[in-house]
């Protein structure tokens, strides 16, 4: 039943979502007189509800300006915490991944953003 809804919600965050990128981070390598030069990151498109947080949340966790995304599990295909998200040109940091679950599987990711 709950698979279901997975399906569910990744169309209709595929249907009304925004196009957005995350960008897998990839290894570093060095350049001598350069440094640590990243050569191969990734940009993975995506469809993202785009939200914000409440002022009632705002405080230690989640500070003004954090931004908050719904992407369907479908999407995250394994761990984002190192990565980062480009909406309209402007890269944000991955603060928090919160999983929704619908039984035991999960359905939606709740993403915190941070410039």
């Amino acid at each position: 039943m709950f698979t279901q809804f997975k399906d569910i919600a990744y169309s209709n965050i595929q249907r009304f979502g925004k196009k957005i990128s995350l960008i897998k981070k990839g290894s570093s390598t060095y350049v001598a007189g350069q440094g640590i030069v990243n050569t191969d990151d990734t940009k993975i498109a995506i469809y993202a509800i785009i939200d914000s947080f409440e002022n009632v949340e705002i405080g230690e966790l989640i500070k003004a300006g954090d931004i908050k995304i719904i992407v369907a599990e479908n999407d995250i295909k394994y761990s984002i915490s190192d990565d980062k998200i480009e909406i309209d040109n402007i890269k944000y940091n991955i603060i928090n991944v919160n999983k929704i679950y619908g039984g035991d599987i999960v359905i939606t990711n709740e993403i915190q953003l941070r410039r």
